[in-house]
C-alpha cells in the first residue's frame, strides 16, 4: 500500500520525462534530416541554428535518459558474488544499500553543481540560437533533482522490503 501511494506521482513524472525524451528524439531526427537535405538540395536554405539545437537536444536526451534509468534501476550493476548473496540476505542488503547510496551521492553532487552550472548559463548566450545557455545547462540541475527524488524512492522501497522481509524473497 505504501509503495503504491509513493509511486503514483513519481510514475506520472517518469511518464512525462519519457514523453519529453521521445519528443526530443523525434525533433533531433527531423533537425538532422533537414541539415542533410539542405546540404544536397539547392533550394532549401541552410539554417545554422539546427546544428546547435540538435546538440543541445542530445544533451537533454542523455541526461533525461539517465534519470529514467535511475528510476527503473537500469544503471550499471555488477554482481560478482551473486550466488553467495542469495544465501546471505544481510550481505545482499548491504551490497544493494551501498550501491544505492553511491548513486544518491552522485545525484546530490549533480544537483548541487548542476545548479551552479545552470546559474552560470544565465550570463551566456548560444551563438546561433541566441537563447540563454541556462536552457541547456539547466538539464544538469533538473536531472540531478530527478535522480535524487528517484533514488530516495528506491531507498524507501529498500527499507520497506527489508521491513516486510521481501528482500530475502527476491
Amino acid at each position: 500500500m505504501k509503495k503504491v501511494m509513493l509511486s503514483k506521482y513519481l510514475s506520472i513524472y517518469k511518464m512525462i520525462l519519457k514523453k519529453f525524451n521521445m519528443f526530443f528524439i523525434v525533433s533531433i531526427f527531423i533537425l538532422v534530416s533537414y541539415q542533410i537535405l539542405s546540404r544536397h538540395i539547392a533550394f532549401l536554405p541552410v539554417y545554422l541554428w539546427t546544428e546547435e539545437l540538435s546538440r543541445f537536444l542530445l544533451i537533454w536526451i542523455v541526461f533525461i535518459g539517465a534519470c529514467i534509468a535511475v528510476s527503473e534501476s537500469d544503471h550499471f550493476d555488477v554482481d560478482v558474488f551473486e550466488g553467495y548473496l542469495r544465501k546471505n540476505s544481510t550481505i545482499r542488503f548491504l551490497q544493494i544499500l551501498i550501491k544505492e547510496l553511491v548513486i544518491l551521492i552522485f545525484s546530490i553532487f549533480l544537483l548541487i553543481y548542476g545548479w551552479v552550472f545552470a546559474k552560470s548559463g544565465s550570463n551566456r548566450t548560444a551563438l546561433a540560437l541566441s537563447v540563454s545557455m541556462i536552457w541547456v545547462y539547466g538539464v544538469y540541475f533538473v536531472s540531478g533533482l530527478s535522480m535524487v527524488i528517484f533514488q530516495i524512492q528506491r531507498l524507501i522501497y529498500l527499507v520497506i522490503d527489508l521491513n516486510t522481509n521481501q528482500l530475502c524473497k527476491k
